[in-house]
């Protein structure tokens, strides 16, 4: 028995080191990718419905609308940035996430599927999603849906 005990506490251990967050740039470094100005965020609401999504802070500069996230994907807490003009996704950035068994989700050609997405075709425009990743694209999914309803 004693063995079975030190084997889960050492399996659980392993897994915690095998999944340590990965932080790929700070939030002023993303917001700088699309103005200069300085942006205060402020709280916005999640709603209950939300599966994904955790947290949600809206900023503005000048015609471009600046939401972080967090949500919960399928390794971990992802935290990140959606750009936002004239209600279409001008831009996704990923600050932190979640280590396992690689970094696709801080790839230009899985994060440039995002881009373009409106309300009107969030639901119907196809993103493929990350191999053995399928809450990844959709806990992001979930973000731009709610920071695009917020900025309508």
């Amino acid at each position: 028995m004693k063995y079975l005990i030190f084997s889960i506490v050492l399996l659980g251990t392993l897994n915690a080191w095998a999944h340590k967050p990965v932080k790929v740039q700070t939030q002023e470094q993303a917001v700088k990718k699309y103005t200069d100005q300085a942006v205060t965020f402020q709280p916005m609401s999640v709603p209950e419905k939300a599966k994904f999504v955790k947290e949600l802070k809206h900023g503005q500069a000048g015609s471009t609308q600046l939401v972080t996230f967090t949500v919960k994907a399928d390794w971990g807490p992802i935290m990140g940035l959606i750009a936002l003009q004239e209600g279409k996704v001008v831009g996704l950035e990923i600050l932190l996430f979640t280590e396992h068994e690689g970094n696709g989700v801080t790839r230009d050609v899985f994060l440039n599927q995002f881009k373009g997405l409106t309300s009107s075709n969030l639901d119907t425009r196809g993103v493929k999603p990350l191999s053995k990743e399928p809450k990844t694209s959709r806990a992001l999914l979930e973000a731009i849906k709610f920071s695009l309803k917020a900025n309508r």
